[in-house]
C-alpha cells in the first residue's frame, strides 16, 4: 500500500464486497499489517465469527534474508504475537 493510503477505507470497501478472508503475516511490513487488520475490526465491530484470517510464520525478516525458522518456539510465539495483535483472542486456540 502507498504511504498516505488510508488503509481502513480499502478495507472497508473490501468487507462491503462481500469478502471475509483476510491474509496477513507478521513478516508483512515487520506486522503492520496484522496491526492495521486487527485495528480495523476492532475499530468496526466486526465479530470473530464473521471473519477469516490466515497468517504465516517461521520466517525471519528481509535484513536475514527470509532465513527460515520453524522451531516450536518461534512458531508459537509468532502466533501469540498475531493473535493478541490482531486483536482476535487473547491466547492460541488449538
Amino acid at each position: 500500500m502507498e504511504q498516505g493510503a488510508d488503509p481502513f477505507s480499502l478495507l472497508d470497501h473490501i468487507w462491503g464486497s462481500g469478502c471475509n478472508a483476510f491474509d496477513c503475516a507478521r513478516i508483512y511490513g515487520d506486522g503492520e499489517c496484522e496491526y492495521i487488520l486487527g485495528e480495523w475490526l476492532k475499530s468496526r465491530g466486526i465479530n470473530r465469527e464473521e471473519v477469516g484470517v490466515v497468517t504465516k510464520g517461521g520466517s525471519a525478516p528481509q535484513s536475514r534474508q527470509w532465513a527460515p525458522d520453524i522451531s516450536e518456539d518461534t512458531i508459537l510465539g509468532e502466533l501469540d504475537t498475531s493473535l493478541k495483535v490482531l486483536l482476535c483472542v487473547t491466547k492460541r486456540v488449538h
